[in-house]
C-alpha cells in the first residue's frame, strides 16, 4: 500500500510540474524529477560548505559565475542573494532542468549558457562515465566509450568575458568533473587582476595518472596569489595539504582575499 501511495504522489507531483522545497530557510519550487536530490539539499546533505560560502561571500551587488551549474542548485539559491548569476551547463539534459528550475522560481537575474568553458573553442564530446547524461557526472575528459555522449560547444573564458554586456564576476564556482585542470590555468590573468572569491571542486583521480602531478601543480599556480585557502570545513589550508588531499579523493576548496573565519 505504501508503495502505491508513493507512486500516486510521484505521479501527481510530476503532473503538476513542480515540487516545493526549502534551501537554508528559503522556499523554492523545483522540478519534479529530482525529488530525492532536492530533499537532500533541503536537509543540508548536498555540499553544505558551498552554501556556507555563498551565504558568507555573496552580497546584494555580487555577480556569480556558476561553472558546471547542472540542474541549478547553486544558481537558484544564489539568485535570491545577489544581483546576477551566469550559469554554464553544456549537458543538454541537465540544461533542460536548469531552465525549468530557473523558470519555476521566476528568476530574471539568471543568465544561462548551454556551453562548456574550456581552454579552446570548438566542438567537444561530452560523456557521463555513469552511462547517462543529466546525472551530474558528464565530463569533457576522454573516456573509453564515447558512444553514449553528445557533442557540445566550447568557448574560452576570455571569449565569453568579451561578450557585450557581460559583467565581471566577483564569485566563481567551478565544478566540472576534471575540466578544471584545463580551464583554470586559462583564467589565471582574470583571477590575479579581479580577485574573485573562488569555490573550486577538484577531481584529480579522474585524470590519467601520468598527467595528475603536472595538472595539479599548474592549477595551483593559477590560485597561488590568494591570501586565504580553506578546506571544506572552513579551516585554513596550505598548498601542500591541497595536493595531498586532491591526490586521494574528490574535494573542494575556497580561495578568497576576503576575511573567512573558520566555522
Amino acid at each position: 500500500m505504501r508503495t502505491i501511495v508513493r507512486a500516486i504522489a510521484r505521479f501527481w507531483i510530476r503532473a503538476r510540474g513542480k515540487a516545493a522545497t526549502r534551501i537554508r530557510g528559503t522556499s523554492y519550487w523545483t522540478d519534479p524529477y529530482h525529488i530525492g536530490f532536492w530533499r537532500d539539499v533541503a536537509r543540508d546533505r548536498w555540499e553544505p560548505e558551498l552554501y556556507d560560502a555563498l551565504q558568507k561571500h555573496l552580497r546584494p551587488d555580487s555577480v556569480l559565475a556558476d561553472i558546471g551549474a547542472w540542474i541549478g542548485p547553486t544558481a537558484i539559491f544564489a539568485a535570491r542573494r545577489c544581483r546576477k548569476v551566469y550559469c554554464f551547463e553544456p549537458d543538454p539534459e541537465a540544461y533542460r532542468f536548469l531552465l525549468w528550475n530557473v523558470r519555476l522560481n521566476g528568476l530574471q537575474n539568471v543568465v544561462p549558457f548551454n556551453v562548456a568553458l574550456a581552454a579552446e573553442a570548438g566542438i567537444r564530446r561530452m560523456v557521463s562515465p555513469a552511462g547517462g547524461l543529466g546525472d551530474s557526472k558528464a565530463t569533457l575528459l576522454p573516456v573509453l566509450d564515447a558512444s553514449s555522449g553528445v557533442d557540445v560547444p566550447c568557448v574560452r573564458w576570455s571569449e565569453w568575458l568579451a561578450l557585450p554586456g557581460v559583467e565581471r564576476p566577483d564569485f566563481i564556482k567551478i565544478d566540472i568533473e576534471g575540466g578544471e585542470f584545463e580551464l583554470l590555468p586559462t583564467m589565471g590573468d582574470y583571477l590575479l587582476r579581479e580577485r574573485p572569491t573562488l569555490h573550486l571542486s577538484l577531481h584529480l583521480p579522474l585524470l590519467p595518472e601520468k598527467d595528475r602531478e603536472h595538472a595539479l601543480a599548474t592549477l595551483l599556480v593559477a590560485v597561488g596569489h590568494y591570501k586565504g585557502s580553506y578546506r571544506e570545513d572552513g579551516t585554513p589550508v596550505e598548498a601542500e595539504e591541497i595536493k595531498r588531499v586532491a591526490r586521494t579523493r574528490l574535494c573542494s576548496f575556497l580561495f578568497t582575499d576576503e576575511a573567512h573565519a573558520s566555522r
